[in-house]
């Protein structure tokens, strides 16, 4: 047994560099969780099996199992939380919403007293973004597109 257990954990310390390599995508870090859950619990069987031929202290391997459980649902639920602010279609935590706002408030036609509400913000936004992606280039209007890319170069350059 402890033979497999060494042998999973150095494949999996292969899978996990090789994910390491890979892009910060919500499925690389999905499938590198994964590999990290499979190595921790590779890891306590080790551990495990070397405390209880040593000592015969069985309580040992529900412990451990229980510890790599608790890691594993921990980032687990963090991958959750980004993954559901994705499929809600939420604003990405490295933009700022309040500077992209004001871009689009100082657009032509719109009234720069008053500040748009974030509603309106993110309705024009989308319109535009979703009209230049499907290809109707003409119905996205140009300036808030402009705008937008300053805006999102701005505040990516800021947040790194």
């Amino acid at each position: 047994m402890l033979g497999i257990a060494i042998a999973g954990l150095t494949i999996n310390f292969a899978c996990a560099w090789l994910l390491s390599r890979a892009s910060g995508s919500l499925n690389a870090r999905g499938a590198m969780i994964h590999v990290l859950g499979d190595l921790l619990g590779s890891l306590a069987a080790i551990i495990s099996g070397g405390v209880i031929v040593a000592t015969g202290w069985m309580p040992i391997d529900p412990i451990l199992s229980i510890a790599v459980s608790l890691l594993i649902l921990r980032s687990t639920l963090q991958l959750l939380k980004q993954s559901t602010g994705v499929l809600m279609e939420g604003v990405p935590t490295h933009l700022d919403y309040n500077a992209i706002g004001q871009a689009l408030a100082r657009l032509p036609g719109g009234d720069r007293r008053a500040r748009p509400s974030r509603v309106e913000h993110d309705r024009r936004a989308r319109r535009t973004v979703r009209a230049y992606r499907a290809g109707r280039r003409r119905r996205a209007e140009p300036q808030t597109l402009a705008r937008l890319r300053r805006c999102w170069r701005a505040t990516s350059r800021s947040s790194t």
